[in-house]
């Protein structure tokens, strides 16, 4: 919370500071200001709890650089269930698509967008969605360059309790040739694994328990609340 006021300075620093991290001289460069201005300026929104600063080596030497803490917004609360969904987020949301604003590293988070815009014309005009949840080294925040993105994919139920109009095995089908599509112009593979919602109910398993463990959902399907109680991440209040 910044208690001091938003001043025309301090909000400056901030969306200079929304783009990553930054050392004095730079936030001097781009904001005209001179650099115990700045100090100034820096002190109070770290006493806010607003901004952080560490000492980094470089190749000319150590320097001090700026940057955002980590906030949290809370998105989604159903004190009926006990579900909560919650952002950390330490530069600019897309609020747009929010959920696939919970893919740490953002390397990633455009092809997973790619990917879930595929998904959503394929089963166009479909009564049940299927529901997208990351697990894996890309859901933790630990992909590299070379990292695939882990997706299962669940074939939801609509609330009457039907299927994919295609059947789960020509749903797998059309949403595979969907996601090879996008392949071609992603930075990064995804690699999709298919479950039936049921299976996926009743599994505590395998790449199903691993999902549940430590997945993120970046695209909600029908089912209702089903696949949030699930996950561990989303039942952190009453569980």
């Amino acid at each position: 919370m910044i208690r001091r006021g938003l001043t025309a300075a301090r909000a400056g620093l901030l969306e200079a500071l929304l783009e990553g991290p930054k050392s004095l001289s730079e936030l001097e460069s781009r904001s005209g200001r001179r650099k115990p201005t700045l100090l100034k300026h820096l002190r109070a929104l770290e006493e806010d709890g607003v901004v952080r600063k560490e000492t980094v080596t470089t190749r000319t030497g150590r320097e001090t650089r700026y940057s955002l803490r980590p906030y949290t917004l809370v998105l989604r609360f159903d004190p009926g269930t006990g579900t909560v969904l919650k952002l950390e987020a330490s530069e600019a949301l897309d609020v747009s698509d929010l959920l696939v604003e919970q893919v740490p590293q953002g390397e990633f988070r455009q092809d997973v967008k790619a990917y879930l815009d595929s998904v959503a014309r394929a089963c166009r005009g479909w009564t049940s969605r299927p529901w997208v949840v990351l697990f894996g080294s890309v859901a933790r925040g630990e992909g590299t360059w070379k990292s695939d993105i882990d997706a299962l994919i669940v074939l939801g139920r609509d609330r009457s309790g039907g299927r994919t109009p295609l059947g789960p095995r020509k749903a797998e089908g059309v949403l595979r040739r969907a996601l090879a599509q996008a392949a071609e112009k992603a930075g990064h593979l995804l690699k999709p694994q298919f479950v039936p919602m049921d299976a996926f109910l009743r599994t505590e398993e395998g790449i199903v328990g691993e999902a549940k463990d430590h997945g993120i959902v970046v695209r909600e399907g029908s089912g209702g609340g089903e696949v949030w109680r699930q996950l561990k991440r989303y039942r952190t209040l009453t569980s």
